[in-house]
């Protein structure tokens, strides 16, 4: 398992994505490993994001295409507190997102799990199209 620990500037709250993507501190974590686990120490009070996405995999001559890449996360935990432990699949456009307000000084532990996604045709959760994933092979 991968373990990084780093220290967050929390996010203020806002109202919207659009104000919030303007003026938000982001990290983005890359892992093929299957399990995650952070623990970070927040600087600010305000609000810590949490997005699971799949990899962002554009269409070979149409870089303006994403092609739907999908993860099945099984696990997301936060400061021990289990929020789904079934599979939850997710690409790049679909993510599962968590919004968590935090203290500042609050030391705040992530674990996940995920694996390749199995299956056929899922529905675009903001389309309500059908796309079929890229199915990868452990």
């Amino acid at each position: 398992m991968w373990r990084e620990n780093r220290n967050l500037t929390a996010n203020p709250v806002f109202d919207n994505v659009q104000q919030c993507s303007d003026q938000c501190i982001g990290y983005q974590i890359q892992s093929y490993a299957g399990k995650l686990e952070i623990v970070a120490k927040t600087t600010t009070a305000g609000q810590l994001l949490l997005n699971l996405l799949g990899l962002d995999v554009r269409m070979p001559g149409n870089y303006s295409k994403r092609i739907p890449y999908w993860i099945d996360y099984t696990k997301l935990s936060v400061n021990g507190k289990n929020i789904f432990d079934k599979i939850t699949p997710a690409w790049h456009d679909a993510p599962f997102n968590y919004t968590l307000n935090v203290k500042a000084g609050e030391e705040i532990t992530v674990q996940t799990d995920w694996l390749p996604h199995r299956g056929e045709v899922l529905t675009d959760t903001k389309t309500q199209e059908e796309v079929k994933p890229i199915v990868t092979k452990s």
